[in-house]
């Protein structure tokens, strides 16, 4: 299957939970000035996106760089672009609390509260924000599982609803295959969940 436009995304959480879909986008520019007006498609598409943030920094595959080495001649920070929203040291880094933090524009790493690094060879793995449409399919199936449960909550909260999308969105991360370059083929097979409720009448 071939990988989801940005509309198609919009359409499918409007699909899921309102039972309609949009012929447009309903937002102006690009991140991190971009604008969602106010409407189903408008709030769709910040949901979608937002999920987006939440599975990279959850850590989706296809994201991440491995192995980032910084090489700091003098005490200093570490810039680790305007993409970077999730990070974690390796080797002597790999037992420190690791986090971003805005900086002009940028985001820097601070281990355990402090942003001025030693120098010193620094080895980190970044997650990197990607547009949903750049995302491999599998992995655009389980940000929509999170984005639909999102707007589902935002939107129209039923409980019946409400758990037939969780069922929805734990289906969709109990069979995401890893996205992996060159790794192995996804052992066993996936968790097969309750069956999903059925509306009261």
């Amino acid at each position: 299957m071939s990988v989801m436009t940005r509309l198609e995304g919009v359409n499918w959480i409007l699909m899921r939970c309102a039972n309609y879909s949009t012929a447009a986008l309903d937002s102006s520019g690009t991140w991190p000035s971009k604008t969602y007006n106010r409407s189903d498609a408008g709030d769709a598409e910040a949901v979608l996106d937002m999920a987006c943030d939440e599975e990279v920094a959850g850590g989706l595959p296809s994201c991440k760089r491995y192995n980032v080495e910084f090489n700091l001649a003098a005490a200093g920070t570490i810039n680790l672009g305007s993409t970077a929203v999730q990070v974690q040291g390796v080797g002597k880094l790999a037992r420190q609390d690791i986090r971003l933090i805005p900086s002009g524009g940028t985001m820097i790493a601070t281990a355990d509260g402090n942003s001025t690094f030693q120098p010193g060879l620094y080895t980190f793995d970044v997650w990197d924000r990607r547009s949903f449409e750049n995302l491999p399919r599998n992995e655009q199936l389980r940000v929509l599982a999170t984005a639909t449960r999102r707007y589902q909550q935002l939107k129209m909260p039923d409980s019946v609803d409400e758990r037939g999308i969780a069922y929805d969105a734990a289906v969709a991360s109990a069979i995401t295959p890893p996205s992996v370059p060159n790794a192995p083929a996804y052992p066993g097979s996936p968790t097969i969940a309750p069956p999903m409720p059925q509306r009261q009448q």
